[in-house]
């Protein structure tokens, strides 16, 4: 029996708070007689980040245990050459609420105990990292108001412009009438 595992988006990726991950248990049997199925995938690296959402689907000989202690169980029986997979979905918790911001898991046989890292090249193990939200813009404070409010200054040039060319063409024309 060969078990592995897959997980959209593909393994490695960034994973946002609020965001889905679904993952594909996959296992073939490749030997020549039915054969036993008694996988488990140790959520304990997953949940402390994301919440268990629910098993989307059970292939054709599989049965699937919900997670208890961090564990999602899969048992069931394979005739020789079949292969049949179980997917499951988790939701990315909210960064303050996660504990160590990477989403690492990996299916093993039961009572094997998993790696404690996530090796690359390793078909039984996805890792997420979750991504670090950015920093809140601050806030900017009301700015008191500096400097003068030109409009008053403005309209009394203007006023004195307008009065002096009123005075200096009635002037001009007393001046020609005079003549």
């Amino acid at each position: 029996m060969v078990a592995t595992k897959d997980s959209d988006p593909v393994d490695g990726s960034e994973v946002e708070p609020g965001q889905t991950i679904t993952y594909t248990l996959t296992f073939t049997n490749r030997g020549t007689g039915t054969g036993e199925v008694s996988y488990v995938d140790d959520l304990g690296d997953v949940l402390d980040d994301a919440e268990f959402v629910e098993v989307t689907s059970v292939g054709d000989g599989l049965e699937v245990e919900d997670p208890t202690d961090s564990a999602l169980t899969v048992t069931g029986t394979l005739e020789a050459g079949a292969t049949s997979t179980v997917s499951y979905t988790v939701r990315v918790l909210p960064y303050e609420e996660q504990g160590d911001h990477v989403l690492t898991n990996h299916v093993t046989l039961t009572g094997i105990e998993p790696p404690s890292e996530c090796d690359e090249d390793d078909p039984t193990c996805t890792s997420h990292p979750s991504t670090i939200p950015p920093e809140p813009a601050p806030e900017r404070p009301d700015l008191p108001r500096t400097g003068l409010d030109l409009a008053v200054p403005v309209l009394g040039a203007l006023l004195l412009i307008g009065a002096g060319t009123v005075l200096y063409l009635s002037s001009r024309r007393r001046r020609l009438g005079n003549r």
